[in-house]
């Protein structure tokens, strides 16, 4: 589940410590059978989030919900950029080439 607004997160490769493994559906949901009551370590990858690794206690029939955090991207500048070129146009033209212009 998303961790901020609770959505299902789909499509999230979902590993249950040398158990199971499998992906989430559109729901937000893995059902992983065999598994004895105890605690196992859970880890959850999708492209979109942070990685989770939870260590969950698992009993008869219980249902473990686990919340993703996006990711953020961050950019950090380190120097200055570079002044803008002076794209300016210029030309020099001298009275001779004026009077050739006039006529």
């Amino acid at each position: 589940m998303e961790a901020f607004d609770h959505t299902p997160v789909s499509d999230a490769f979902v590993m249950v410590e040398n158990v199971g493994r499998g992906a989430t559906n559109a729901r937000g949901q893995l059902t992983v059978d065999g598994l004895c009551p105890g605690t196992v370590m859970v880890e959850i990858i999708h492209p979109a989030f942070e990685e989770a690794r939870r260590r969950v206690a698992l009993v008869n029939g219980a249902a473990v919900e686990i919340e993703l955090a996006p990711l953020i991207e961050t950019v950090s500048v380190t120097e200055k950029a570079a002044p803008p070129t002076d794209m300016r146009a210029t030309a020099v033209v001298t009275g001779e080439a004026l009077e050739r212009k006039r006529g």
